[in-house]
């Protein structure tokens, strides 16, 4: 009985202590206790596309659709076989992570010199989606979408974690965790990426430098809208580059008959000398000087757009909108204009407008919007009809 009592006076001693010591661990020292942990374990890497993705029309990604991939390995693992493989891989390096961790990134994936460096080497390899590839489609487009929209796409924290243990550690095979649980929102545009891909194609097999618009008269929606420029430029020409309108001219004293005014009164009506779009960033609203006006291409798309409906301006879209935009008149009817202006319009639809690196009709319900520097945009634009 007395060695019974014994060992239940010291079960109870001991278990008051175990009781104490996590008192003091878990509730005294929690605060201290739960940074280091932090501190410890959670390894940060930059993320490459924080942003909500653009979409097409038809739901298809615009951006994010290409990949990076990241190798994070420890300094004394990195032996002249392990950088043989990163050569091979063609990584550069791209940063340091703590005092223990080095970080090389590629857009190339190989997959043997891959395996090598996390198998042999205990390199821990990711991939991550990279917002613009090296072949983006739309590219200036996208980008300036990016910064007209920038609040909605919501930027999130550029940084994603890994777990590793207290020493610093990777824990293989544990993966990848967000610093940001909401989703960023979406972008959906109104562009058609098969066109668009297939129009832009076609510019860079011809090492083409110019633009091209592509826009659907029945709502003012722009399902295309190419630009290549020279090299070492990004600027989207569409939009941000007005031309002497040249042989286009003629659309506007066409128009100045059917309406009985002055050219030049005319090409004020028309939009000419104005912006397209409410904010787009370095858009050309060209000038107005007769025979020497110069325009830009979604200018041109949205006068071809007001022809097509009787001179009712349809505003030009770039992003699908769950409200209707109400189209507004430019043009006042008097007598027989309406049905010379459709005259009008169906000459355009049998026989393209060119000249002076402009080309400009209709391929049924859309309006085709060509420019070129050198090359004869007849060419380009009989392309792309036949593409619609």
């Amino acid at each position: 009985m007395r060695r019974a009592r014994v060992l239940r006076t010291v079960f109870l001693v001991l278990l008051m202590l175990l009781c104490g010591r996590l008192y003091y661990v878990q509730i005294l020292c929690a605060d201290e206790l739960t940074a280091a942990a932090h501190g410890q374990q959670m390894i940060p890497v930059l993320r490459e596309n924080g942003k909500g993705v653009i979409y097409d029309r038809n739901m298809e990604p615009l951006t994010g659709t290409d990949r990076a991939y990241y190798y994070l390995i420890h300094k004394e693992d990195l032996t002249a076989g392990a950088e043989r493989q990163l050569a091979l891989l063609e990584a550069e390096p791209a940063g340091q992570k703590g005092e223990d961790y080095l970080v090389y990134r590629t857009t190339f994936y190989v997959p043997n010199a891959s395996e090598l460096l996390q198998n042999q080497y205990q390199a821990y390899g990711f991939a991550v989606d990279v917002r613009y590839g090296d072949d983006q489609t739309a590219g200036p487009l996208i980008t300036d979408l990016d910064v007209m929209y920038d609040r909605l796409l919501q930027k999130q924290e550029a940084s994603f974690y890994f777990l590793g243990n207290a020493a610093g550690g990777l824990f293989r095979g544990t993966g990848v965790t967000p610093d940001g649980e909401n989703a960023s929102a979406g972008l959906i545009t109104t562009i058609d990426a098969s066109l668009q891909q297939k129009t832009e194609e076609m510019f860079e097999e011809k090492d083409i430098t110019g633009c091209a618009v592509v826009t659907d008269t029945r709502n003012g929606q722009i399902l295309a809208m190419v630009s290549r420029g020279r090299a070492g430029t990004t600027e989207n020409l569409a939009v941000e580059h007005a031309w002497p309108i040249g042989e286009l001219y003629q659309l506007v004293k066409k128009t100045a008959g059917v309406l009985y005014v002055k050219p030049s009164d005319a090409a004020g009506i028309l939009g000419l000398g104005a912006p397209v779009f409410d904010d787009y960033p370095g858009e050309d609203a060209g000038k107005l000087a007769g025979v020497n006006t110069t325009v830009t291409a979604v200018q041109m798309s949205r006068l071809m757009t007001a022809l097509a409906n009787q001179g009712e301006f349809l505003p030009l879209s770039l992003v699908m909108s769950a409200a209707k935009e109400e189209s507004i008149p430019c043009m006042e009817m008097t007598g027989d204009a309406a049905e010379k202006l459709r005259d009008l319009y169906e000459e355009l639809a049998e026989k393209p407008l060119s000249g002076d690196g402009w080309a400009a009709g209709y391929s049924g319900n859309y309006a085709v919007i060509v420019h070129l520097e050198k090359e004869n945009p007849e060419t380009i634009y009989d392309l792309i009809v036949n593409r619609l």
